[in-house]
């Protein structure tokens, strides 16, 4: 069994995917979705449905508190399509990954970094003017490998951590040496086991390097998908890097490939992370 056999079977074992999540976000991205129907597949989950509901009502959203909201079409038009897709798959993957939870990862804080860094890449692409939804989601799951390396190995991961800090090399450096993977590697991997579409498992993939795509190779929104979600991962503080965003390779890359032109990252980072925080997964 080779090493990546090894983590498959792992994922395999601890994770089922939300595919009904995905499509939900992929239908509310979609202009011919009807409410009604979009509301139909938010209903198989009636526990996520509750909740869902309950936030809603939350002093979280504008109007939360005041009138009552009691069905899912109401919430629909209260927080809107995308936010209902949102929540539906944030809670869903932060559902289905808890079986691989790791002491050295705490779940809080990979969930915190995954969504912000979701909401950042999506306020992004509002701007440049690619998929939103994909960015979103792309930016989600972006750390899906370096939660089941933790999960995995976690005495391995210690001694990744010490010979990073030790040898001043990057965390992917220490994977590599020590485990014979990196993160973006295995997470790449994992979402093209799922059958997960190139605009996902690309940017999963090469979130650390978004210039390993060329656009003879792949198509030109999946390089620009990958490079916003790049971009968002170090704005967002990275959870593997301590390099500072404004001498970053990736924002020098962003900034060549992305029509960011004037864009204030700043302004878009802390309404981006103040969204977030309103949209953690649900209890």
């Amino acid at each position: 069994m080779t090493l990546l056999d090894r983590y498959m079977q792992v994922a395999e074992d601890a994770i089922r995917f939300p595919h009904s999540a995905l499509q939900i976000a992929q239908l509310a991205d979609l202009p011919e979705t009807a409410n009604s129907e979009l509301v139909a597949h938010v209903e198989e989950d009636p526990a996520f449905s509750a909740r869902l509901l309950r936030l809603v009502n939350s002093s979280a959203f504008p109007g939360g508190g005041n009138a009552p909201i009691a069905n899912l079409e109401s919430a629909l038009v209260r927080v809107g399509r995308q936010k209902v897709a949102e929540l539906a798959l944030l809670q869903a993957s932060a559902s289905a990954f808890s079986g691989i939870e790791s002491t050295l990862l705490r779940a809080t804080t990979f969930w915190n970094h995954s969504q912000q860094t979701a909401v950042v890449a999506r306020r992004i692409a509002s701007v440049v003017g690619i998929s939103e939804s994909s960015c979103y989601v792309a930016g989600l799951l972006h750390d899906i490998g370096l939660l089941l390396m933790f999960h995995t190995e976690p005495k391995k991961m210690e001694a990744v951590l010490e010979f990073s800090l030790d040898e001043s090399v990057s965390l992917l450096e220490a994977e590599v040496e020590l485990l014979g993977v990196s993160h973006p590697d295995l997470g790449g991997h994992l979402a093209a086991t799922w059958n997960l579409p190139t605009s996902l498992s690309r940017p999963i993939k090469h979130h650390h390097a978004p210039w390993q795509l060329t656009l003879e190779e792949d198509p030109q929104d999946e390089c620009a998908i990958t490079t916003c979600v790049a971009l968002a991962n170090e704005i967002c503080g990275d959870l593997e890097s301590a390099d500072e965003p404004h001498e970053s390779k990736v924002l020098h890359f962003a900034q060549q490939h992305l029509s960011i032109g004037d864009v204030n990252l700043l302004d878009i980072t802390l309404a981006g992370c103040t969204e977030a925080e309103a949209m953690q997964p649900l209890g």
